[in-house]
């Protein structure tokens, strides 16, 4: 798509070359602008109406018809050409925009660009999902929050202004380098030990940060539950008998030698679901067929699930201790229970 393809360069100029951006009613209006204190201002609200349309539905209109994501694609690329938009006004007022927020636009272009492929896609086209921590916007510091009286709430923590512009940049790129970990660990295709060493290193930072800075706490809890849900996943292929040390793709060929089918649908797994959180259809349409194969889909998806999470969960603590936890739980439900009166007897 044209538009797309300029969006694609405005957001790398605004990157790269933010002098270069060009914005003639914002440098007419600059000075009003910075009378007022604006400040740039994103929205992923259509972004995220068109990702859940997605997963509401089958992809390229398979079956609701030609026009399936048309009003919801249209809607995001307006937002995203808004963002873009409010980013160059910020070049002109401000001499650029900051690493995290260009870096989230460029991610927004991303999506944007991966669901248009996909719509146009022909039938019978592999899924493509999208992440969504891909969607979430950059980690801003918070100022504290004012009571009635102006003054700050108790427990609120005051903002440290930088003493120059060379302290506010280093914060600035700390906080980028959170979403540059998990971009790379999300992107990390073959091997899973590398990915688990980016995500605890983007962990370890995002607690630091958030300990060291009054952050948003939304944006921060995001990113821990992301981070943590897809340790565990790691942690869940591991025990099924994935060596995080070694490729993907030469264990499942491995696998196919050995006729270990084990060990080889847990391979294929990963690479699928890298795949799809990718956009890379080809790689997932050969996965998932060869899934299909080895695995057909189960009638009833849900009790599947659950079964495999029970499995692995023995897989990775053990029999005795599931147990033990099992019996804890049921020993807190049993005592949170209200009594049974006479009259719920009766």
């Amino acid at each position: 798509m044209k538009r797309l393809d300029d969006l694609g360069r405005r957001i790398e100029r605004i990157a790269l070359a933010p002098g270069d951006v060009r914005a003639p009613f914002t440098r007419l209006a600059r000075l009003v602008l910075r009378r007022f204190g604006w400040r740039p201002v994103f929205r992923v609200a259509s972004m995220q109406a068109l990702v859940e349309a997605m997963e509401r539905g089958p992809l390229a209109g398979q079956e609701t018809g030609p026009d399936a994501w048309r009003k919801e694609l249209a809607a995001a690329l307006k937002e995203l050409d808004d963002n873009v938009v409010a980013g160059e006004r910020a070049c002109v007022l401000e001499g650029g925009l900051a690493v995290a927020s260009s870096s989230w636009l460029r991610r927004l272009y991303e999506v944007v660009t991966r669901v248009a492929r996909v719509a146009q896609a022909p039938r019978g086209a592999a899924a493509v999902a999208i992440d969504p921590i891909m969607l979430v916007p950059p980690l801003v510091v918070t100022p504290p929050a004012l009571d009635a009286a102006g003054a700050a709430a108790e427990g609120a923590r005051p903002i440290e202004e930088p003493v120059d512009k060379g302290a506010a940049r280093l914060v600035d790129l700390q906080l980028a380098a959170i979403d540059h970990l998990i971009d790379a660990a999300r992107e990390e295709p073959e091997f899973l030990d590398r990915r688990r060493r980016l995500l605890e290193a983007a962990r370890q930072m995002l607690l630091d940060s958030a300990a060291a800075m009054p952050l948003d706490p939304g944006g921060v809890e995001k990113r821990r539950r992301w981070i943590a849900e897809h340790i565990v996943r790691i942690d869940r292929l591991q025990g099924a008998g994935i060596d995080p040390a070694v490729s993907l793709r030469h264990q499942a060929q491995r696998a196919v030698a050995a006729g270990d089918r084990r060990r080889l649908h847990a391979a294929l797994v990963a690479m699928n679901a890298h795949a799809l959180s990718l956009g890379d259809a080809a790689t997932a349409g050969r996965s998932a067929d060869a899934l299909s194969i080895i695995a057909p889909a189960p009638m009833h998806a849900e009790r599947h699930r659950q079964r495999s999470l029970e499995r692995s969960q023995r897989e990775l603590l053990g029999e005795e201790v599931v147990r033990e936890v099992q019996s804890a739980a049921a020993r807190g439900r049993a005592a949170l229970r209200p009594p049974v009166t006479a009259e719920d007897r009766e």
